[in-house]
């Protein structure tokens, strides 16, 4: 989603992002959240939605005025393996930043902006994935129904 508050994070001090990555954390529930550093920045956090029931792992940043989010959710929780798998996916993102965009000097990252902007499409999926899995529940509901009627004939 676009985003015209910031360019790119990598033109972010990592204790700067920190700063963004505790608002983020205090909007979601959230006790764990860091910054992931590949060839770009991240704001990870992992937390439980309660409104959802979903257990997620997130990371976002903004590359290009464009802010990117990558969600995973489940109904359990994620385990090392689990994390680190979606880990090694995240690293395979390849963005090509334009290094001439630069932020304004006085420009402080505006959380409520680039949370609003970033946070839409994450709650989105979190939806489309619960619905989802509402009919893949009906599905199987329907598949085990029909199965028991063919078997008392």
């Amino acid at each position: 989603k676009e985003n015209s508050a910031v360019k790119n994070f990598t033109n972010y001090e990592k204790d700067d992002l920190m700063d963004f990555a505790k608002e983020i954390a205090k909007k979601t529930n959230s006790t764990n959240y860091d910054i992931y550093e590949n060839d770009y920045k991240f704001l990870y956090s992992n937390y439980f939605d309660s409104t959802l029931n979903y257990y997620i792992d997130e990371y976002y940043s903004i590359v290009n005025g464009i802010g990117y989010t990558i969600t995973v959710q489940k109904e359990q929780e994620f385990d090392f393996n689990e994390r680190q798998a979606i880990r090694n996916i995240v690293d395979t993102i390849k963005f090509n930043i334009d290094e001439s965009l630069k932020e304004d000097d006085d420009l402080e990252l505006d959380f409520d902006s680039i949370f609003e902007s970033g946070i839409e499409g994450a709650i989105i999926g979190a939806i489309i994935g619960g619905i989802l899995s509402l009919i893949r529940i009906i599905v199987a509901v329907i598949i085990i129904i029909n199965d028991s009627k063919k078997k008392k004939i």
